[in-house]
């Protein structure tokens, strides 16, 4: 039994999981389940830790993880809400979904990636040769006279909106700028097209939400807790909030059940084609914490402050929000990781070991589901 454990532990490490300082943990755990039928208690004291960072110290107030493993679904709600009925902020999550948008609109020849943006929209006529491949790379430093977000109304952010210009186009920088454009580019090339006009909300129920069967999630939802924030049916980001909620950088609320679902998606590669996840894998810039980003802002496996988990594989996709959220997927091994967070507080602020915390959280869950496919390989 050790040798096999042993052995799967090496083909983890030759899909580029950095595990090895970690072998003990994985040998150890996996070798008590299968030897003593301990899945359950292993289980048991997984929930027994997540539900100890609900606390005033992390300011996590809800949580839910899901846990996704080929057939094996493990969903963790923690809190003191209707978690049935809950959905939460995920912030800049939206940008993968508005990737998936423009992705979808690109193969239905809707979208070119390599239009000038100018030439689809004037008002953004000072973006000169800036195309829309550039702002799905993030390539080039854009810039608005003043910040969006020091606007306050929505006619006032898209007036500064239309003042964006390129300030250096061989510098990469994360930045919301482009995906809050993008939505207006969309709707336009979508009613050019189908001489029919369909707002950015529209579009993500046509072409994502309904398509894929996620019934918690969207914008502006009605009837359901939101968690994440203290705005109601509105997002955190206050650029979302003065765009009514329907943005392309942030505003979407979803839970843990449809992201779990969506995930079958993603990995199977009906999301995005192999063509396209290869091209998410093989490009990135880093951002200004050395971490390896690509499309949309998506996070590349780099180092251990990665939202990408260290211990999964090379083949692994991130992305995270402001809120604390974050979705994980991993090609190579098949496992998903979503960890919803509740942590603004009234300042729209998280507390200052936040993160000190959920990077052990984002750890402890990564290896606890390596133990679980170790499990279910064997088994």
């Amino acid at each position: 039994m050790i040798n096999n454990i042993n052995k799967i532990i090496d083909e983890l490490i030759k899909k580029g999981c950095n595990i090895s300082d970690k072998r003990d943990y994985l040998l150890n755990n996996s070798l008590d389940i299968l030897e003593n039928d301990n899945y359950d208690s292993f289980i048991y004291n997984l929930e027994k830790n997540i539900n100890s960072y609900i606390n005033n110290e992390t300011g996590i107030k809800n949580l839910s993880i899901g846990i996704k493993i080929n057939d094996i679904k493990l969903v963790f709600n923690k809190g003191n809400i209707d978690f049935d009925n809950t959905v939460y902020d995920i912030a800049s999550i939206t940008k993968f979904f508005t990737l998936k948008l423009c992705y979808e609109f690109n193969k239905l020849g809707i979208l070119d990636f390599n239009s000038n943006i100018k030439d689809i929209d004037s008002n953004f006529i000072n973006l000169e040769s800036y195309k829309i491949i550039d702002i799905l790379k993030m390539h080039g430093f854009i810039e608005t006279e003043g910040k969006l977000s020091e606007t306050n109304s929505k006619e006032e952010l898209i007036e500064r909106l239309k003042t964006v210009k390129v300030k250096d186009l061989e510098k990469n920088l994360y930045t919301d700028i482009g995906f809050i454009i993008l939505p207006f580019i969309l709707e336009k090339l979508y009613e050019i097209k189908y001489d029919k006009f369909l707002t950015f909300n529209e579009l993500c129920k046509k072409y994502i939400f309904d398509k894929y069967d996620l019934k918690n999630t969207g914008f502006n939802l009605k009837n359901k807790i939101i968690v994440g924030n203290d705005y109601g049916n509105l997002p955190s980001d206050k650029k979302a909030k003065l765009l009514n909620g329907i943005c392309g950088a942030a505003g979407i609320f979803t839970n843990v059940y449809d992201l779990l679902h969506l995930s079958d998606s993603i990995l199977n590669y009906t999301f995005f084609d192999r063509d396209f996840i290869k091209e998410i894998l093989n490009y990135h810039f880093l951002d200004n914490l050395n971490r390896k980003r690509s499309y949309g802002g998506i996070y590349l496996h780099s180092n251990n402050k990665s939202y990408a988990p260290i211990y999964y594989s090379s083949e692994t996709i991130a992305h995270q929000g402001y809120t604390g959220s974050t979705i994980s997927f991993d090609f190579k091994t098949n496992i998903s990781q979503v960890i919803l967070v509740d942590s603004l507080n009234k300042d729209n602020k998280k507390n200052e070991l936040f993160f000190e915390f959920f990077h052990k959280l984002h750890d402890e869950i990564s290896l606890a589901s390596l133990v679980i496919y170790i499990v279910d390989v064997i088994k």
